[in-house]
């Protein structure tokens, strides 16, 4: 399974944000649009995406990352709300 660079700082957005326990996959998954399977690897195996993407972008990515979760950060409030 290839993860890319943009699953991974979706990813990693969702976590530093503090918004939810990362281990409420379901819900990571809804938050960052990736899939269970994707969600998972990326847990498995979360040192090798550190250390491949974090070299490669200083982490720089995760502006984009983020930006591209604030549409979904209202979709959690409303899921909270219920």
């Amino acid at each position: 399974m290839e993860i890319t660079e943009n699953d991974f700082n979706k990813y990693v957005a969702v976590q530093e944000s503090g918004i939810t326990n990362m281990w409420a996959v379901d819900l990571v998954c809804r938050l960052t649009g990736l899939t269970e399977e994707q969600c998972l690897e990326i847990m498995k195996n979360y040192g090798k995406y550190k250390k491949m993407y974090e070299a490669k972008q200083g982490w720089l990515g995760l502006d984009s990352a983020l930006h591209s979760l604030e549409g979904r950060n209202e979709s959690l409030k409303k899921l909270q709300a219920n």
